[in-house]
């Protein structure tokens, strides 16, 4: 079975709503299912129930090998859309591609809004957000007419290892000067998810959920699972995380050695 917790996952045992809880897809592995429910419900509810993405639309998603932009590549693309994506690394631009991101960026080589512009020069129609900060204005300046960011995370503002002050007033201080009357001006939209909030939201969340199980009947829709760590290494999982080593999601796993090679049509145990 696939649930969704609000919080509490890191756990062995979980108790969850009845309605929150569903069939794992067949053929699909524990971490599989673990993977998917976050990801691919913040990467619909920014496209589809935010930003209306429709076919021809030229989607911009920044991490786009991370959890949320692996998954917005896939909804993003069977929606007709063409996706641009950032990434740090030739390797990661190579897993890009392959995933069928029509220009993939390398940040850490090419400059962002120069390519951007090369490939979709009167501007994008929606980009997805995830850093915040300098980067949210940045990415607001990329937009055509009509254009929307929308914004799931501030990665941009948290500290390092060690907590740090100024760097996170420098990622709040870019935001402050945005206002209506700027958005108005540029005729461009600005939208916030944050899919904890939902928690609640029943008829938003069942309306995701099928359109999801469509798109794996019909798309193949499919979590990328980077690697899994057993629960009690949940630290070193932060930290390969926190180094940005990972194409698609990190999965914790309840007793790795026991359920690692676990049928799937067995629902006796999952990960976490």
């Amino acid at each position: 079975m696939v649930a969704l917790t609000r919080f509490g996952g890191y756990a062995s045992e979980v108790v969850t709503p009845a309605e929150k809880v569903y069939p794992l897809p067949e053929g699909w592995t524990f971490e599989q299912g673990a993977a998917f429910p976050v990801t691919f419900l913040t990467a619909w509810v920014s496209l589809v129930a935010m930003a209306r993405v429709r076919a021809g639309d030229r989607v911009l998603v920044h991490g786009v090998t991370g959890g949320v932009g692996t998954a917005a590549v896939q909804i993003a693309r069977a929606r007709g859309a063409r996706v641009a994506g950032t990434c740090g690394g030739p390797v990661k631009v190579d897993a890009a591609k392959a995933m069928g991101v029509e220009c993939a960026i390398n940040y850490r080589t090419r400059h962002v809004a120069a390519a951007v512009s090369e490939w979709a020069p009167g501007g994008v129609d929606v980009v997805l957000e995830s850093r915040g900060g300098k980067a949210l204005r940045r990415s607001l300046s990329l937009l055509r007419p009509t254009g929307r960011v929308v914004s799931y995370g501030f990665s941009a503002m948290a500290p390092g290892r060690k907590k740090n002050l100024l760097h996170l007033a420098e990622g709040v201080v870019p935001m402050l000067w945005m206002s209506p009357m700027k958005l108005v001006d540029r005729n461009i939209g600005f939208f916030g998810v944050n899919i904890l909030k939902l928690w609640d939201q029943e008829d938003l969340l069942s309306e995701a959920i099928r359109d999801l199980g469509k798109g794996i009947a019909s798309h193949g829709y499919l979590p990328v699972v980077d690697r899994s760590f057993p629960l009690d290494r949940a630290g070193e999982a932060h930290r390969y995380l926190h180094d940005h080593r990972n194409i698609g999601k990190v999965v914790l796993v309840v007793d790795h050695e026991r359920w690692a090679g676990a049928d799937p049509a067995d629902d006796s145990g999952a990960g976490t």
